[in-house]
């Protein structure tokens, strides 16, 4: 994959969005493949927040959980794309509104997933990984991996096949 070819597919998803989108309650919902979807959290009209999903054969790949408060909108989000469970999250970095129903998931069997540097804030993940974490969901490989951004423990989550790069606060507009 040449890398001008996925910066690309970033910034026209991050710019555009992409094909068929849906709206749950504050929630857009753009299906990148046949697999990976962008959910955009929407606080106001203008503040809002992008998570990622990859649906697998036996559960779903959540990149970012929100605020706890919006966990009962998000899983009703959530199965208007798959009846399956969420199996893992990715935490792309410690920003509040991206791990705060971490725990939620984790009880209903998710396995949390973050950088090693995360265990130095009050995150609360269960699988810690340094440099590079590969998974296989479904069809898709999805590469999580450190990058030096805006945060501590920030992590880019890539989808190779759907040609995919959740870049969550590494690229911003502002």
């Amino acid at each position: 994959m040449k890398l001008g070819s996925l910066f690309k597919t970033c910034i026209f998803i991050v710019v555009t969005g992409v094909s068929v989108t849906t709206h749950a309650k504050n929630f857009t919902v753009q299906k990148l493949s046949n697999q990976a979807y962008v959910l955009t959290k929407h606080w106001s009209d203008t503040s809002k927040a992008n998570m990622g999903v990859v649906v697998g054969d036996d559960g779903i790949l959540l990149i970012n959980t929100m605020m706890q408060d919006d966990v009962e909108s998000l899983e009703s989000t959530l199965r208007t794309i798959s009846p399956l469970p969420v199996k893992y999250v990715i935490n792309s970095n410690w920003d509040t509104y991206n791990h705060q129903a971490n725990a939620h998931f984790a009880k209903k069997g998710a396995t949390i997933i973050g950088q090693k540097n995360l265990q130095y804030r009050p995150v609360y993940t269960q699988l810690l990984f340094d440099d590079e974490l590969r998974l296989k969901i479904g069809k898709e490989e999805v590469v999580a991996y450190t990058t030096d951004a805006h945060s501590f423990a920030h992590i880019n989550v890539q989808l190779n096949k759907a040609n995919v790069i959740f870049m969550t606060d590494s690229f911003r507009n502002d």
